[in-house]
């Protein structure tokens, strides 16, 4: 008899179109995967190990790994399973992958995504500049295939934060992030910053409403202003600054979304989410005022205001219609028309 486990994996290659029981080793799964485009390449995948994920099936999917990548070369003592993501760049499937002398996070990125060449760039270049500021899992390796690449990073302990804590961390970050682009302005000036650490368009929420953005106002208007805060300084951000990647100890994870950005988007990315996560308060200017006046230049405060302005007002578009904040984000457009 089938044990439960190989049934369940039985039914998911059928349902991703693969291979029936009698054929299910990892080679023969990729196999009949890599035969599609892309995109189907990827998709297919991440719901097999979507699956794999559900079985607990731990051994199954390093074979499944070390036929994705067979340059991966890593002494595993142990592996569990330790939660799964929603983004479209990475399997959504992590372990705790232990060897006889360290802990790791594993995760695995989309070749076809910049993720993973954020995150080397970052390691490469900027994380001496953030030591001793706040706590950033190093990379320690990685293995590159045809499809994914095979990440691992020093494991941490996360202490969450909830209500007025988290908020006050968020928001420490933000203003940090800004201080280290003052300190390391000379720095920065000397580096050739590749595209993609420039493109805050493509950053998933921004580029999640624009559609929507444009169906429902005069897009001239928007895109004057756009062209405003794109023109406006680049600082260090993190771009996804939420409760689920801000911990205890100022330890923030989680950097897929790294580039340099104009000043203001971190602290508009910050406050979209502290609404989503239950926020009632909602008088930004004056929430601005409070936690940034004091940390933000002068010469700087400007722009920071008027672009923080903005990136709320894309950020949250669809969630202000959903929530019956139409107000709301009919004041944030009146403001930058101002």
């Amino acid at each position: 008899m089938l044990s439960r486990i190989q049934q369940k994996i039985s039914r998911a290659l059928i349902k991703v179109k693969v291979y029936n029981q009698k054929k299910t080793s990892p080679d023969k799964v990729y196999e009949s995967i890599k035969s599609k485009p892309l995109l189907q390449q990827e998709k297919s995948l991440n719901e097999f190990t979507k699956y794999i994920l559900k079985t607990g099936d731990v051994d199954y999917y390093q074979r499944l790994l070390q036929t994705l990548v067979p340059t991966l070369s890593i002494d595993v003592a142990s592996a569990c399973f330790v939660g799964n993501g929603i983004g479209g760049s990475s399997l959504n499937t992590f372990r705790k992958v232990s060897t006889n002398k360290q802990d790791y996070f594993e995760k695995i990125y989309f070749n076809s995504s910049k993720d993973f060449k954020r995150i080397h760039w970052l390691h490469e270049n900027i994380l001496n500049m953030m030591k001793g500021t706040f706590v950033v899992p190093n990379l320690k390796n990685y293995f590159v295939g045809d499809l994914v690449t095979i990440t691992y990073f020093e494991y941490l302990s996360l202490t969450p934060l909830d209500g007025i804590e988290n908020e006050q961390n968020c928001i420490q970050f933000s203003r940090l992030l800004y201080g280290i682009t003052e300190k390391n302005q000379k720095e920065f000036q000397k580096m050739i910053v590749p595209d993609y650490l420039l493109s805050f368009k493509n950053h998933f929420q921004y580029a999640k409403n624009i559609e929507s953005i444009k169906k429902s106002l005069n897009f001239k208007v928007f895109l004057r202003l756009e062209k405003r805060v794109e023109e406006s300084k680049r600082v260090l951000t993190h771009g996804d600054i939420q409760k689920t990647n801000a911990y205890k100890d100022l330890t923030l994870i989680d950097w897929d979304t790294f580039g340099f950005f104009p000043i203001g988007f971190e602290v508009a990315f910050v406050f979209y989410r502290l609404l989503v996560d239950g926020k009632d308060e909602m008088d930004f200017k004056n929430w601005l005022e409070v936690n940034y006046k004091a940390f933000i230049k002068d010469e700087d405060w400007e722009s920071f205001i008027f672009n923080s302005h903005f990136f709320l007002f894309v950020f949250g578009f669809q969630f202000f219609q959903n929530n019956n904040l139409i107000d709301f984000k009919t004041d944030l457009f009146k403001r930058l028309k101002e």
